[in-house]
């Protein structure tokens, strides 16, 4: 029997069209060319541009979280 991931179930809310929230954002050079391929691989499963940034934000947070972590907090400015 197939375990249906959180990642998996959210894709298919995205096809359903449940929940949604409006977000701007500008991408250039290799984040854009990405952003068209997974954006053409969505559309052929009926998921939306909104969605697709839903299931990046699912999947990639953990290794985002990871890389912030890592990053040192910037040196405050006493003057």
């Amino acid at each position: 029997m197939h375990k249906t991931s959180r990642l998996e179930k959210e894709a298919m809310r995205m096809q359903a069209g449940k929940r949604h929230r409006g977000l701007k954002v500008e991408l250039r050079g290799s984040a854009l060319e990405i952003w068209e391929a997974l954006e053409q691989s969505a559309a052929k499963k009926g998921i939306e541009p909104e969605g697709l940034v839903t299931l990046l934000i699912l999947h990639g947070h953990i290794q985002v979280d990871k890389a912030l972590a890592s990053l040192q907090d910037p040196a405050m400015d006493l003057q």
